[in-house]
């Protein structure tokens, strides 16, 4: 049997987003996530920017004591353990 990769991807980054958003609301009752229109602005405009300088991907990580910065902009996501990502003109994957 043939697995769609990036259909895979999909449903872990999916999971992995909401498990750790529960997360963030437990902790930090005035947490507000990063609304969807705005992260698809954000993308778009970084999405642009990497085209024109022929740049394939982005790869962040999350240092355990950054809850902000360039990881929480691109992902709309904080937290206190470490997270990484990559940031593919396909989307973006998750890694714990």
């Amino acid at each position: 049997m043939l697995f769609d990769k990036s259909s895979i991807l999909n449903d872990l980054n999916v999971m992995l987003k909401k498990s750790i958003l529960i997360s963030l609301i437990m902790l930090n009752p005035k947490f507000e996530p990063t609304a969807d229109f705005e992260l698809n602005r954000r993308h778009d405009a970084i999405l642009k920017a990497m085209a024109e300088k022929d740049i394939d991907a982005i790869v962040m990580y999350n240092f355990g004591d950054m809850i902000a910065g360039v990881f929480k902009y691109i992902t709309g996501i904080t937290h206190y353990y470490p997270l990484a990502a990559l940031l593919f003109p396909e989307g973006i994957a998750l890694f714990k």
